[in-house]
């Protein structure tokens, strides 16, 4: 057995001062992101197919089967229209005029770009209509530009190409992706997404083109895409991915990690017929071209009401501050009760129902303080209180020098059967606070600690010497402590003998 070495003090007592349970298991689990229904547009739409966002959050439509390109203000208010005769519904193949126009998008020097998908072309105009240029191109399902003014056109073949051009319409690069793609989103940084509607899959490319990773399902193999098409990443990287088939809107993260869907087959608010294309918003307003129910649906994430705080103690004689683990909260408020527990930080999340703000009654209990009780104020979104303070300790022995000279010197009868009936007293995971820390001080005293760290290196419950030194010291006694007694043991005070 190696010797202990703890300075030159004959005997040492300490006291566990601030002790917190270790919960690992006990964080409150955040419900998932969700989308909600925030209003529509329709009456005047015929198969749109595409939707864009330009300046000033005017939102610009393909109006596909109407052979029209229409804009909005971001609230709905009919700015204008083009396409033959203005825009009066009817075929056309001249400058400025549509046939069948399945995609949209605006660059951010400010024009737009129009997929004439049945003309097999792409247009070019200014933000109010006027025609600037026209390229040939094979039939353009999607189409993004860049931050440098490039093009992309994703091939709907079997295959699946990607087309790059330049400003001026020529060619600068093509690349095989697999699949027939109808939709093609590009991020603030140049990383291309695509969406296979023959495979069901999102890829990423590099701005170069270069593969990066691919997904198809939701996080398991049985739940996956059908037909997706439009694709759009938002300001935060996040892709959201038209899930046409199963008339559903699908969040990823940029990796591909599933975040939330919502949408089914229907009519109603926030149901979908064959939906296409989509776009978002700056302020996270996300618009979908519900193509076969002829209208636009606009959503809006919903942000919960939370309130977020911590629990904490301190001693002013003991001069300490720390995090109450474990500790139960019971929130009421009208006729609904809400409960939490912190985790080993002392810190705890309650979610609250987004129709309620007013006054929320917190009680807050603990195995180890008296119960306090506060009340506090709650607005919509996330609320962070002050700290909760729990003052009165209920079987935590805090003690002063003088406490222990008096406890050592008064106890020592008590002190003595502790010593013969539980020399083990630490392995129970059964004992008061108070009973683990004079078992503690008792066992260290008489040599009983260091037997009882030899018989748990024995075991294999302890590597005692953590600094290789060939000694064991307080450390090593910490973590001996919080093996077998199944608390952490935030902070000590050592007393040597007088």
């Amino acid at each position: 057995m190696k010797k202990m070495y703890l300075s030159s003090l004959k005997r040492i007592y300490f006291v566990a001062i601030s002790i917190i349970i270790w919960l690992f298991s006990l964080n409150l689990a955040m419900s998932s992101e969700q989308y909600v229904f925030h209003s529509k547009w329709d009456n005047v739409f015929n198969s749109p197919m595409g939707i864009a966002i330009g300046p000033h959050g005017n939102v610009y439509i393909a109006d596909t089967s109407n052979n029209r390109i229409q804009k909005f203000s971001s609230e709905g208010d009919f700015i204008t229209k083009w396409g033959k005769n203005f825009g009066d519904g009817s075929i056309g193949n001249g400058n400025g005029e549509f046939r069948h126009p399945r995609c949209i998008t605006i660059s951010s020097d400010s024009f737009v770009f129009v997929g004439d998908s049945e003309n097999y072309r792409i247009q070019k105009f200014t933000l109010d209509g006027d025609f600037i240029n026209a390229w040939e191109t094979e039939w353009a399902y999607d189409i993004s530009v860049d931050s440098d003014g490039n093009i992309y056109i994703p091939k709907p073949n079997i295959n699946g190409y990607i087309f790059k051009i330049d400003p001026n319409g020529n060619l600068i690069k093509e690349w095989v992706i697999g699949g027939a793609s109808e939709g093609l989103a590009i991020d603030k940084i140049g990383n291309i997404f695509v969406s296979c509607r023959n495979t069901n899959k999102i890829q990423k490319f590099t701005v170069n083109g270069e593969f990066v990773i691919e997904w198809s399902n939701l996080g398991d193999n049985t739940n996956v895409m059908n037909n997706p098409r439009g694709i759009e990443v938002d300001i935060n990287g996040d892709v959201f991915v038209v899930d046409s088939g199963n008339n559903r809107i699908i969040k990823f993260s940029h990796s591909g990690s599933y975040i939330c869907e919502w949408g089914d087959n229907g009519s109603g608010d926030g149901q979908f017929n064959t939906p296409c294309g989509i776009a978002i918003s700056d302020s996270g307003l996300v618009y979908v071209a519900d193509a076969y129910n002829n209208r636009i649906q606009i959503f809006k994430k919903k942000f919960v009401n939370s309130i977020e705080g911590k629990v904490i103690t301190s001693s002013e004689i003991l001069g300490y501050t720390a995090c109450v683990g474990g500790a139960s909260i019971t929130a009421s408020f009208e006729s609904q009760e809400l409960t939490a527990i912190t985790n080993i930080f002392g810190e705890y999340t309650i979610i609250v129902p987004d129709d309620y703000n007013g006054i929320i009654n917190f009680q807050v209990t603990s195995q180890y303080f008296e119960s306090i009780t506060k009340t506090f104020s709650i607005n919509e979104g996330k609320n962070i209180i002050p700290p909760i303070e729990m003052y009165k300790p209920k079987c935590v022995n805090l003690y002063t020098q003088e406490q222990v000279d008096i406890l050592l010197a008064n106890k020592e009868e008590e002190l003595n059967s502790i010593i013969s009936e539980k020399q083990h007293i630490i392995s129970d995971n059964n004992q008061t606070i108070s009973e683990l820390t004079e078992a503690i001080s008792t066992m260290y005293t008489e040599g009983y600690l260091q037997q009882a760290i030899s018989d748990a290196e024995k075991r294999g419950e302890l590597k005692y010497d953590l600094n290789n030194d060939g000694q064991v010291g307080i450390e090593e006694v910490i973590k001996y402590l919080e093996i077998i007694s199944g608390v952490r043991v935030e902070s000590l005070i050592i007393f040597p003998e007088k």
